[in-house]
């Protein structure tokens, strides 16, 4: 158990591949690399970029990372053989937070978690550290995705990604939502399978949002032994900071305003033909923890302006929406225990039938060979078909042949025997006329 909080922090990006490096590098290092943010750091504070070996060279030769290791000393980590052969890159960044972990309890310090594709506003980190401070081992925020081509070209035009304002921050990314955020939009008219959040929109001032997950900004583990079994947002923090009262969620943009920069092809998923269901809500919201379910009760305001008005009737939609959900959520939930315990069987059905189909192969093998045999047999018989049609059709020309011969001799017949009866009754008129 760690009861006191961290004097320093380790800031943690795990960044990998020319794409993600390239962003890195040009974006999301001089973004943070302002006094409001890796400047608003205590002393003993360390930036640990975990690394491929392909890209160690790049990274240390990179200038960007020179200049910020003056206002905070850098650590460029090769990853762990385990994350070098992780199956995906969520295995491979879980591995790599493993052992940042293990060295912040070696020295006694707090985790900032950034990734490789983050953009935040002028004192984002400041404000967690004030937190920290203030005696908080948590500050969860929402990270809502954004278009990164279009986005980026869009810092382009402000002429760099230094020092954003949040609500500029906030107004900039409204217009170049991600499509997978759009799809999480309760008005609209499709929506994911499997929801993460959901978001409303403000009559073009912000969006008001309820999220399931939410990405752990800072922890500052109460107990240190506890290690990610997925990535971070997921039941990590329940289970390193237990006490739901040390977790500051952050509700308003003014504090801080986090956003991630994605493909618009990134983070395929599951399309309904309808708006964002409630049973598809409860249904994850039944599988998120304690603390998690707490995330759920409380709105988080992205704003480009001051709050007006024409929040309170979204304000009120959106607790009405939650609450609806929350309702299903026992349901679902049973849905979901129901399922996990057929699921056994399914598998043993499953296995069942690969078992019959492996013992199916040989007779299968043997009904092809009958199947070609009874195949072949007509193609066998063609020839004597053949011979016998030919032979059959022989007579029958030898039968017309015979037929029409005696048909053409009858007449010729007919007049011999009236010429001889002719002949013979002259002779006889002649002897008589003698």
């Amino acid at each position: 158990m760690n009861d006191t909080g961290s004097k320093a922090f380790h800031v943690i990006t795990v960044v990998w591949g020319v794409e993600y490096r390239q962003l890195f590098v040009d974006v999301c290092v001089p973004n943070q690399l302002t006094p409001g943010n890796l400047g608003a750091l205590p002393a003993g504070s360390r930036y640990r970029v975990f690394t491929s070996a392909a890209d160690v060279d790049s990274l240390r030769s990179s200038s960007v990372l020179r200049d910020a290791n003056d206002v905070i000393p850098i650590d460029i980590v090769i990853e762990p053989a385990a994350a070098a052969q992780a199956p995906d890159r969520f295995t491979r960044m879980t591995a790599c937070h493993e052992v940042a972990l293990r060295d912040a309890a070696d020295a006694g310090a707090a985790l900032i978690f950034l990734s490789p594709d983050i953009v935040m506003s002028e004192g984002t980190l400041g404000a967690v550290a004030r937190r920290h401070a203030s005696g908080s081992r948590a500050v969860v925020c929402a990270g809502l995705r954004l278009d990164r081509e279009r986005f980026v070209t869009t810092l382009e035009r402000r002429q760099g990604p230094h020092a954003i304002p949040a609500r500029e921050l906030v107004s900039m990314a409204l217009k170049e939502l991600h499509p997978f955020t759009r799809l999480h939009m309760v008005d609209g008219t499709h929506g994911p399978r499997r929801p993460v959040s959901a978001y409303w929109n403000v009559s073009g001032e912000g969006i008001l949002a309820r999220c399931f997950y939410m990405h752990p900004l800072m922890v500052d583990p109460v107990r240190r032994d506890v290690m990610p079994d997925g990535t971070i947002d997921q039941h990590f923090v329940v289970h390193a900071c237990p006490a739901r009262e040390q977790i500051h969620v952050v509700t308003d943009s003014d504090e801080l305003a986090v956003f991630e920069m994605s493909h618009v092809n990134a983070a395929d998923t599951e399309i309904d033909d309808g708006p964002l269901s409630r049973w598809r809500a409860a249904t994850t919201l039944s599988r998120c923890d304690v603390h998690q379910r707490s995330y759920w009760n409380v709105p988080i305001r992205l704003h480009a302006g001051d709050i007006g008005s024409a929040w309170e009737p979204v304000e009120r939609r959106s607790a009405r929406f939650a609450s609806q959900v929350r309702a299903l959520r026992v349901p679902a939930l049973w849905m979901h225990h129901g399922s996990r315990r057929v699921r056994p069987f399914r598998r043993r059905a499953g296995d069942i039938r690969k078992r019959l189909r492996a013992a199916a192969k040989p007779l299968a093998a043997q009904r092809v060979r009958r199947a070609a045999l009874e195949a072949a047999r007509p193609v066998q018989k063609l020839p004597e078909r053949a011979a016998r049609a030919s032979r059959r059709a022989l007579l029958r020309t030898r039968r017309s042949i015979t037929l029409l011969m005696h048909s053409a001799a009858r007449p010729l017949q007919k007049f011999r025997k009236r010429a001889a009866k002719a002949g013979r009754r002259v002779l006889r008129r002649a002897r008589a006329a003698h």
